[in-house]
């Protein structure tokens, strides 16, 4: 889910500046709209630690869902460079949950005896996240592409709620 949102916008850099581009923009418009999501990450990482004491490991990370699926609706509903800047921030705050939340949440609640390799795991689906968006990113428009990674969050979503809480936030 958060490999996605991190590098959707890499299979769109070339067709972002064409003048027959969905939402038309600039060169250095485009540079700016493939970096601001690490200005979310970073204004994410150091709240999102106490959240995560305050409200729960699990919480937080669920949380991230409707987040990532409000920004899927921003991107289908709107061709407006603003609201795609505010797109790429939330979808940055939303990595910084992932990153920070992710960890500590596979560390308390996994068997010491496979808690390295679930922790790798986590690593391994970022990396899922982003093939799938290089992979299907240059045969979709751009409404269906991101039609198609909307899905991504709704599946975190029912499959994340079944697990359980940290035992360290019960």
């Amino acid at each position: 889910m958060i490999g996605a949102s991190a590098m959707w916008i890499t299979s769109l850099m070339v067709t972002l500046v064409q003048p027959d581009s969905p939402v038309p923009m600039t060169s250095m418009q485009r540079s700016w709209l493939a970096s601001i999501i690490e200005f979310g990450m970073i204004m994410a990482a150091i709240p999102v630690g106490i959240l995560a004491d305050r409200f729960g490991r699990k919480k937080l990370l669920l949380s991230s869902g409707p987040l990532i699926m409000l920004t899927w609706a921003l991107i289908i509903f709107t061709r407006s460079l603003p609201i795609l800047y505010i797109v790429r921030f939330l979808q940055g705050v939303a990595m910084g949950i992932g990153f920070v939340v992710a960890p500590m949440y596979i560390a308390e609640t996994s068997d010491p005896k496979v808690r390295g390799t679930l922790s790798g795991q986590f690593q391994t689906l970022y990396f899922t996240g982003t093939l799938i968006a290089y992979c299907t990113g240059p045969y979709l428009s751009y409404t269906a592409y991101a039609y198609a990674l909307s899905s991504l969050p709704i599946l975190f979503m029912i499959t994340f709620f079944t697990m359980p809480e940290s035992p360290y936030c019960i």
